[in-house]
């Protein structure tokens, strides 16, 4: 209903709404209503898919939000490309952005997790407009299993090297096979010492990634420095 008031706040406050079936019309009021939250949380909203997130992206434009987490809403191949060209057009757009979840299983065998597209662009926007960001979560995001792969790898390694606050990335779950898995093995751990905790489980990299992450780690810890901590779940 266009009559319906916009939802106020009383000021900056999270957003939890996961799991309630919301669809772009839920996304309209919250885009009108949640202009001052910090934390925008909508997993598990299947029927958000694309247009309803995308609506939700002028939030951004506040100054307030620092985490989002759109994981298992539906999101298709127009919604990372959408991100990348609204971060790229709206000044200081995504400047408070501090965790960013695109990612994670689907709740029931009925759901289908996001199936996202264009990643290695978003990412270069990401380094280049979310100076903030310290985690990222593409889980499940059938990243590996497309002509895309490679250029993705590529995106998110150049994104972890040179965004300074970056400290989790989770790539789980994304049929990397080592063929493209590696570059990520090879030069995370020695190229990014504020990366705290890797996740590239369930992607095959088998013996020679494991071989491959193992010298990585020691070359990046031959100086002695603690700085170099990585968490990699297998």
């Amino acid at each position: 209903n266009p009559n319906t008031p916009a939802m106020k706040f009383a000021g900056p406050r999270a957003v939890n709404l996961p799991g309630l079936r919301l669809g772009p019309r839920s996304a309209q009021l919250l885009a009108r209503g949640a202009h001052k939250c910090t934390a925008l949380h909508l997993r598990g909203n299947t029927a958000l898919v694309d247009d309803g997130a995308t609506t939700l992206l002028p939030l951004l434009e506040m100054g307030t939000l620092r985490s989002i987490d759109l994981g298992n809403c539906g999101l298709g191949a127009r919604f990372a490309p959408a991100l990348a060209r609204f971060l790229l057009r709206t000044p200081n757009c995504g400047s408070t952005l501090e965790r960013l979840e695109l990612g994670g299983p689907s709740a029931s065998p009925l759901q289908k997790p996001n199936q996202l597209r264009g990643v290695a662009a978003l990412s270069a926007i990401l380094q280049q407009k979310c100076p903030r960001l310290t985690s990222l979560g593409l889980s499940h995001s059938a990243l590996g299993t497309t002509d895309e792969c490679e250029a993705a790898v590529q995106g998110l390694t150049a994104l972890a090297v040179h965004c300074s606050n970056l400290s989790a990335l989770d790539l789980s779950h994304n049929a990397f096979g080592y063929r493209h898995g590696g570059p990520l093995l090879q030069l995370l751990p020695v190229l990014c010492p504020n990366l705290i905790e890797l996740d590239l489980s369930g992607n095959e990299l088998s013996d020679p990634g494991a071989e491959t992450l193992s010298f990585a780690l020691l070359s990046g810890t031959a100086g002695g420095e603690d700085a170099h901590r990585h968490i990699l779940h297998p």
